[in-house]
């Protein structure tokens, strides 16, 4: 049985982006939708939970296996928005498929497959800019010829 090897450190490629300004979301079907992005929480990745290995056979530890399958995690966004886009989720945007891209403050994007799945105001405030929590889900679907789609990342100019 071959023991796990000592990986080597190494100074990672890239760079960190050195600021989150400015970041923003489009999409496809209501192109100037009345929202304006505050924050942006990107969608993460989740492998799922190990797949357990462990038998009666096991006499020191525990095994455990990861998923084959990865999943999108749901971006979340801070908006101030007009009150015209309540109805605009209502009527036309949510959960209606369609493209979305993140545009991220170092000039990368990243296209995908999704759909606005909820906005929920905050309560309105005296002295207050009214705002929200837009969370957007990431099908991996594409609708249009019904097959599976990775998000597609465009890294920035010169990096």
């Amino acid at each position: 049985m071959a023991a796990p090897t000592l990986q080597a450190l190494f100074t990672p490629k890239d760079f960190p982006m050195p600021e989150g300004y400015v970041a923003r979301i489009a999409n496809s079907v209501i192109t100037n939708a009345p929202f304006f992005v505050i924050s942006l929480k990107a969608a993460g990745v989740d492998g799922g939970e190990p797949i357990v290995q462990t038998t009666q056979h096991n006499l020191t530890v525990e095994t455990q296996r990861p998923r084959h399958l990865k999943k999108a995690l749901m971006t979340e966004l801070k908006v101030a928005y007009h009150p015209a886009f309540l109805g605009e989720m209502l009527t036309s945007l949510c959960n209606v498929e369609c493209t979305i891209s993140d545009y991220y403050p170092d000039g990368s994007t990243k296209s995908y497959f999704g759909w606005f799945g909820k906005i929920v105001p905050d309560a309105f405030e005296i002295g207050k800019r009214p705002e929200a929590t837009l969370t957007i889900y990431e099908s991996n679907w594409d609708f249009t010829n019904s097959v599976e789609a990775k998000p597609v990342y465009t890294p920035a100019t010169g990096t």
